[in-house]
């Protein structure tokens, strides 16, 4: 009966290392979005990963987060309504946290419609 123990602890005590050694490979990049000419935050501005599925919005403070990111090169896209989209290549190593603020140009309306009539 002790072996079965004894195998269960050494298996758990590994999964545990391997487990711990896995999240300190994740990468995270996280800031504000904010308003390039008045510096104001932008609430629910999207901000994401070109080519992913991983994304999120500001929230109430113009803050945003994408976690759980592995080292390589990514281009992080931020968008708002009434903004020109933002592109920026970023490149991460294993386990950076990367702070990323990022700035919208206002897209200024000229008073003309591109719409088909």
């Amino acid at each position: 009966m002790l072996l079965p123990r004894r195998l269960t602890a050494v298996i758990l005590c590994c999964a545990m290392a391997m487990l711990g050694e896995a999240t300190a490979q994740t990468a995270s990049i996280a800031g504000y979005v904010t308003d390039a000419t008045s510096g104001e935050t932008l609430l629910t501005a999207h901000v994401r990963i070109d080519g992913t599925s991983i994304g999120a919005a500001t929230n109430h403070a113009g803050y945003y987060a994408l976690t759980g990111l592995g080292p390589g090169e990514y281009t992080i896209v931020a968008s708002y309504i009434g903004y020109r989209p933002a592109r920026i290549e970023v490149v991460l190593a294993a386990g950076e946290e990367r702070r990323l603020d990022i700035e919208l140009q206002p897209d200024l309306f000229d008073g003309t419609c591109s719409c088909p009539a």
